[in-house]
């Protein structure tokens, strides 16, 4: 048998936690949610709860943090695996990459209620990144702008419009279709795209 060490069983309670609550904010909602069936339902003690988070709200910007670090992280792979096969100009790479974050975000409407309500912790995980992994993501995208001729501020500052945007039109048109679907917005957000590289 493996012994953990004590970092190790603190990650795993906060990972209890996470997705103990992930599972009870979907079906029942953030709101209704008390924190002591979160912890009831990770089988850990109250107390430990403030060890990682200053109450319900801060857990759910590092859940949606969490959650949301995978589904950056695969399609940032999906793109550097797409670029190894076929030279990909900038404009080609931020929708290739686009497209498959919006993928993605289709294929987890639960995921796509909580970004909804927090784009905050959604958007800084792009800028900035809270693993070494999404640090150099961050530091990819901000490069696949800086190829196109682009200062490193205004790397940043595209990078979080765009960020801005795609998450809040995706997310809209996922959950409710109206104005669009999110299938008729993504030519548009192509089209965007390629006209910032126009510049």
């Amino acid at each position: 048998m493996v012994n953990m060490s004590v970092a190790d069983k603190k990650l795993a309670k906060k990972v209890k936690l996470i997705d103990a609550a992930y599972n009870l904010f979907t079906e029942k909602g953030v709101n209704i949610t008390p924190i002591d069936e979160v912890v009831k339902l990770a089988g850990v003690a109250k107390g430990t709860f403030y060890l990682y988070f200053k109450d319900k709200y801060d857990l759910l910007d590092q859940m949606v943090i969490s959650r949301s670090e995978a589904m950056i992280y695969d399609a940032l792979t999906l793109l550097e695996k797409e670029s190894e096969k076929r030279q990909m100009p900038p404009d080609e790479k931020l929708i290739f990459f686009t497209d498959c974050v919006i993928d993605m975000l289709k294929d987890n409407g639960e995921l796509v209620s909580l970004i909804k309500k927090n784009l905050t912790a959604f958007q800084s995980l792009v800028m900035v990144g809270e693993d070494s992994r999404l640090l150099n993501g961050s530091r990819k995208l901000i490069e696949i702008f800086t190829d196109g001729g682009f200062s490193e501020i205004e790397a940043q500052k595209y990078l979080y419009l765009l960020t801005t945007m795609v998450a809040s039109a995706s997310c809209n048109a996922i959950l409710t279709a109206a104005p669009f679907s999110v299938e008729e917005i993504k030519p548009s957000i192509h089209g965007i795209i390629k006209s910032i590289f126009r510049k």
